[in-house]
């Protein structure tokens, strides 16, 4: 489709031209909320925040792929490839488009009312801003699991990076492993080695890990990978405490938090 290259050639040449400025205001986390007016109301069958969540996946999926007969594993072209970036290698590590989720989620809204979504951006994702823009804006064509919606504001702000002090905390969504510090520490890698933050690791400290469940969730197919939510929540006591960011609180820990796993209370 001409007009489609066309458009993304555009695209591609404007994020260019931010990419610059953006890494001049980096940040460790930036929070893009939207709000859209359902003016008919909805009734949603499925949970609505996994569903956009794929929906953008593929989104940027479109917009960034050069090598759609390949599978990422295989492309020569992933290293330079925006949409293997993003997602953190294709979602075998941890992605810096991130989207809160509760995995109860409201399904029923009335007649005008409005429905939120937040999404996290990390470190030099920031330059995603753009594509939640134009994707509910445009690509959407004002339809949501087939409700009409109007764009009534999306705006976004960088995450405060206080630190916040815990002797222990519960973890109310899943996670994926129960080692913590490990899981906290190649997160926090991750995101300084590849998304150009500035997150401090913690040292390895003594820990007592309480109410250990199993828990398994549906799996989430999204445009390149299958998600399989197989992991466990625990409690856990530290003998002294830590220093975490509140941002890292509000986005939540380990593989899973791009759809709202790791979230914690403390």
């Amino acid at each position: 489709n001409p007009k489609q290259c066309q458009r993304q050639e555009q695209f591609l040449s404007l994020m260019e031209n931010i990419i610059y400025q953006d890494s001049l205001k980096l940040k460790n986390v930036n929070k893009v909320h939207v709000v859209l007016s359902l003016p008919s109301g909805a009734h949603f069958f499925k949970n609505i925040n996994i569903l956009v969540y794929q929906k953008l996946i593929e989104f940027i999926y479109k917009m960034n792929c050069l090598a759609p007969q390949k599978k990422c594993i295989e492309c020569p072209l992933s290293s330079s490839c925006r949409y293997y970036h993003y997602t953190g290698e294709n979602f075998h590590y941890y992605p810096g488009i991130l989207m809160a989720n509760d995995f109860f989620q409201k399904s029923i809204y009335d007649r005008e009312e409005c429905i939120t979504f937040d999404f996290y951006l990390i470190g030099n994702t920031v330059q995603c801003y753009q594509y939640i823009q134009i994707f509910f804006e445009d690509f959407l064509q004002q339809k949501v699991a087939g409700a009409l919606f109007y764009v009534k504001s999306i705006q976004i702000e960088q995450l405060e990076e206080t630190e916040i002090h815990i002797s222990k905390l519960k973890f109310t969504s899943i996670v994926n492993e129960d080692h913590f510090f490990e899981m906290y520490n190649n997160m926090i890698n991750y995101y300084n080695q590849h998304y150009q933050c500035q997150l401090n690791e913690l040292q390895i400290l003594p820990y007592e890990l309480k109410n250990v469940k199993k828990i398994n969730l549906n799996n989430i197919q999204l445009k390149t990978k299958k998600i399989i939510l197989k992991g466990i929540l625990y409690n856990i006591v530290f003998q002294q405490e830590i220093k975490i960011p509140l941002s890292i609180k509000t986005i939540g820990i380990g593989n899973y938090n791009m759809i709202g796993g790791g979230y914690f209370e403390n």
